[in-house]
């Protein structure tokens, strides 16, 4: 089984894929304004989706920090604290 922090990189890759509606390659080091092209409106309404995908609450001045896709990553990591530990169900096969 994997941790739900374990899967928070890729994830939030995909959330970002989906939001910005590409599918091209996104790294951990993929800047959100000068690589993804993204404006400080773009950066805060993807933090709330990533919240609301995780049900935490990101405090603004942490917020503001995450220039990269690491950073964010990081910061959900860090914020879902002991739960991130928390191990996945398997799926199930047919069900």
């Amino acid at each position: 089984m994997s941790k739900i922090k374990e899967k928070v990189p890729q994830n939030i890759i995909e959330m970002l894929c989906e939001f910005i509606g590409v599918n091209e390659k996104i790294e951990t080091t993929s800047r959100f304004v000068e690589d993804l092209g993204f404006d400080e409106l773009d950066c805060i309404e993807f933090t709330m989706l990533t919240e609301v995908e995780y049900d935490i609450s990101i405090p603004d001045e942490y917020r503001i920090e995450a220039k990269t896709v690491g950073d964010l990553i990081t910061l959900v990591q860090d914020t879902l604290g002991p739960i991130g530990d928390t191990e996945l169900p398997e799926p199930t096969q047919g069900k």
